[in-house]
């Protein structure tokens, strides 16, 4: 008789930190390319033509889907023995593009619902919101990993959590909370060099300008350190999900 198992955070995170070392360069590329883009949007706000502003963050988030398939995918193919080229995840990813839109307006949706909702509604909507956030966690992978259409990735992901909602929710919550204890003390250290280096006497815009540095610099360490601690956690925990489905569906009913 196959048993499915539960899901062991502790075992995540031994996991992702053994792992990690020898993965960390191919995702720092992954995400310095998405830095880049940033950069662009930026520099085009700062140009401030508005049809290049629009086209700039349009860029931005179908590029920053490509890079989080093509993230899930390698790091997928690396986890399950397959080693394959960055270029190789990105033209996976591309070649996707029309489901990853489709994601792209789900994500367009809810923000414009939580914008246009008032303050009580959306205090109403932090529970559900907290549910469908963990069984909609993996529909991306699904996408990604098993080439499905965007309603069957919903379903895949609707599947996987079912039966293991809490379990899935305290694994997300683990690796946010370890998250945070490596980000705190560079966030406090920053924090604290920026306003030993503040003088007295500086006006506004000096102090902004320090600011703006010093969350730049918080912003930079989340995408180059924790985003890729974070990737690999989750495509750990996405495979241990699937092939507990997997198992599970083996059972004698």
């Amino acid at each position: 008789m196959v048993r499915t198992q539960s899901i062991n955070p502790g075992r995540l995170l031994k996991d992702t930190f053994r792992t990690i070392g020898s993965i960390y360069i191919p995702l720092l590329v992954f995400g310095l390319s998405d830095l880049a883009v940033v950069a662009a949007v930026g520099l085009g706000a700062l140009i401030g033509a508005p049809l290049i502003t629009v086209l700039t963050i349009l860029l931005r988030l179908i590029f920053s889907r490509w890079v989080c398939s093509a993230v899930i995918y390698y790091t997928y193919q690396y986890l399950s023995g397959n080693r394959i080229s960055i270029g190789s995840a990105f033209r996976r990813a591309i070649s996707q593009t029309p489901r990853l839109i489709l994601l792209i307006l789900g994500d367009f949706l809810l923000l414009l619902i939580l914008s246009i909702s008032a303050p009580y509604l959306l205090i109403i909507l932090i529970i559900p919101g907290i549910y469908l956030s963990v069984r909609l966690g993996f529909v991306l992978h699904g996408i990604t990993v098993d080439n499905l259409s965007f309603t069957r990735g919903i379903r895949h992901s609707l599947n996987l959590v079912k039966g293991h909602w809490w379990s899935t929710f305290i694994a997300m919550i683990v690796v946010l909370i370890v998250s945070l204890i490596f980000l705190t003390p560079i966030y406090v250290g920053i924090f604290l060099i920026v306003a030993t280096l503040i003088p007295d006497s500086a006006n506004y815009q000096v102090i902004s300008i320090f600011t703006f540095t010093g969350v730049s610099v918080v912003f930079v360490f989340i995408y180059l350190v924790i985003i890729p601690f974070m990737t690999v956690y989750d495509t750990l925990l996405y495979k241990f999900l699937r092939a507990n489905k997997n198992k599970s569906n083996q059972l004698p009913s």
